[in-house]
């Protein structure tokens, strides 16, 4: 009896250590940063027509929160110039998502970058050197994910841009100053230099989501993945 009782013990034991190691891998890959990068053929930025050099864009209003969960969607946040559609040219994209820490609620970050190439993907090395005259367009924002009325977005106009292709992908490199304007939002403060490298694979627009590019009927679909 009493050796029936130290094998359950023992497998008791057992089974909580595995599922304390399982605890540990899920905080570890839930608190790692998730990254997307992808390229779009024949498409270009949604609001490319009505605004070609955007900057920053506040909220009319602040996003409210009516149970905890549920927010209403208000146009003109910054993020929202990544949107995606169809069109001339081609898109290359990054996005980031930091989960923050493991424990933390609401300290959750977005980092997006969308480069609109008037002319299509490349079939060659190319590097531009990007200014405010530039044809391409480099839209970046970044900010708090629960926070999006302090969005940071800012179109690239000093820099330079490399984009070299890899069979089915490109490899993109960007480095330059910020410009800033004096309405970007507080998310900018820190922001006077940029340097990114990612590698994109391509995507259609079946694939999109909200995170990636496609409007969301929940404004935090875009600020979260």
């Amino acid at each position: 009896m009493l050796n029936d009782l130290f094998i359950v013990l023992r497998w008791f034991f057992r089974a909580f250590q595995l599922l304390l190691v399982l605890l540990i891998l899920a905080l570890v890959y839930l608190s790692c940063n998730r990254t997307d990068s992808f390229h779009i053929k024949y498409a270009q930025l949604a609001e490319v027509a009505s605004q070609p050099r955007p900057m920053h864009q506040q909220g009319s209003q602040h996003a409210s929160r009516t149970d905890g969960n549920t927010t209403s969607r208000t146009e003109g946040f910054g993020f929202m110039l990544h949107h995606i559609r169809a069109g001339q040219g081609g898109i290359l994209a990054y996005r980031k998502f930091d989960p923050g820490r493991g424990l933390t609620i609401e300290d959750e970050n977005y980092t997006k970058l969308t480069v609109w190439l008037p002319d299509g993907l490349p079939a060659t090395p190319m590097t531009v050197a990007l200014t405010p005259q530039s044809r391409i367009q480099a839209i970046y924002s970044q900010g708090g994910s629960a926070w999006p009325e302090n969005d940071c977005t800012i179109s690239l106009t000093q820099g330079r841009l490399q984009i070299t292709p890899d069979g089915n992908q490109f490899d993109v490199a960007y480095q330059g100053n910020v410009a800033l304007q004096p309405d970007v939002g507080p998310e900018c403060d820190e922001l006077s230099t940029l340097q990114l490298t990612f590698t994109t694979s391509p995507l259609s627009f079946s694939e999109l989501t909200p995170w990636l590019g496609r409007p969301g009927a929940d404004l935090y679909n875009e600020t979260y993945r």
